[in-house]
């Protein structure tokens, strides 16, 4: 579905990939480790077509990552990225505001946001709580929910439990890897998603990946 193929990224002098490959199969789940640094958020920003490679080639579905065609790849992806930003209002309009793009059809309804919110333990009558009451990781969780809105067959996660507790990232982690029925890439430092069970895992401190 995904592949990046001898790919290098020089941000001037200092290269931060250097000969890098990773091959994505559909309904795969792939969790990227590594040390602050290493280069894990550039590498979902070269998937998303966001950054060029230096070197290389990414492709999607056999097709060279022209912006045509990483456009068709984001119709496909839900994204969530470490820097959560919710729209102002409440948690039912920070929801529906993901609709408003170009890339999703049609809003969401009540019953589908609470049923998403339900999946993160998030209690469905904070609908009505405004954004500016939320702790940060209510807001991640609420990012999270609508990731699952959007129904694409890919999610990209960046640091999704980053402001989480354990037993709340351990369910975040565990829905991902073992229930979401699409394609799972996803950087995170947390221990939780380390299940090379269920996961490819790429540890970017030594560029080496283990195969679930």
């Amino acid at each position: 579905m995904i592949e990046l193929r001898g790919i290098g990224l020089d941000f001037g002098e200092r290269s931060v990939l250097d000969d890098f490959n990773l091959s994505i199969s559909e309904g795969e789940k792939v969790v990227i480790r590594g040390k602050s640094g290493t280069g894990k958020s550039s590498l979902l920003r070269l998937v998303l077509g966001f950054v060029q490679p230096s070197r290389g080639e990414v492709s999607y579905r056999g097709q060279p990552l022209s912006p045509e065609i990483a456009w068709s790849l984001r119709r496909e992806v839900a994204y969530v990225n470490q820097g959560v930003d919710l729209e102002s209002g409440t948690v039912a309009t920070a929801l529906s505001a993901i609709c408003r793009l170009r890339s999703c059809d049609a809003p969401p309804e009540t019953a589908a946001m609470k049923e998403a919110l339900a999946v993160f333990e998030f209690d469905a009558s904070q609908l009505s709580q405004k954004t500016s009451e939320l702790s940060g990781g209510e807001q991640q969780r609420i990012a999270l929910a609508a990731a699952l809105l959007l129904q694409r067959e890919i999610v990209i996660l960046d640091e999704p439990t980053a402001s989480l507790d354990e037993g709340l990232t351990n369910v975040v982690a565990q829905y991902f890897l073992e229930t979401y029925p699409g394609t799972t890439l996803v950087v995170s430092h947390d221990d939780a998603w380390f299940q090379p069970e269920r996961a490819t895992i790429v540890n970017f401190d030594t560029l080496k990946s283990i195969a679930a």
